[in-house]
């Protein structure tokens, strides 16, 4: 299959060459809604109709993903107080939008999902649920 899709802004992206499925719930149907470069590898962010997760295609091999994690991580700096205030912020409404539905259920396990420098999760643990984040 050749997927030719617009992205949310109607900017056209190139065609994808190959059939791509979804990682999590195997549906071969999405939306392109970013086109960019991972190292040198021209690559896209699909959106997926099954299931909504946004995933990269193609991936890069392992050891150019390490490398790239290594320089990246190398030149990151610890964000700064206000930063981290400003980020702590933003946590405290989508802890609230979730409080209800964490109080009926609270032996379930919260995986945060793009969790940047993890407040979200850290507020939730210091609630005593089961968080867990990743970026």
């Amino acid at each position: 299959m050749i997927w030719q899709k617009k992205a949310i802004l109607d900017k056209p992206y190139p065609a994808i060459e190959q059939e791509v499925t979804c990682a999590l719930c195997g549906a071969a149907h999405y939306d392109v809604v970013l086109d960019h470069k991972l190292g040198a590898l021209p690559t896209h962010k699909l959106l997926c109709h099954g299931c909504g997760l946004v995933y990269t295609s193609p991936l890069p091999a392992p050891a150019e993903l390490k490398k790239m994690h290594a320089k990246r991580n190398a030149s990151t700096k610890p964000p700064s107080l206000k930063q981290t205030y400003r980020s702590a912020i933003r946590a405290l409404p989508r802890f609230n939008r979730v409080r209800n539905l964490l109080k009926s259920h609270a032996d379930w396990h919260v995986i945060d999902v793009g969790a940047r420098s993890g407040e979200f999760v850290y507020l939730l643990q210091n609630k005593g649920y089961n968080a867990y984040g990743i970026e």
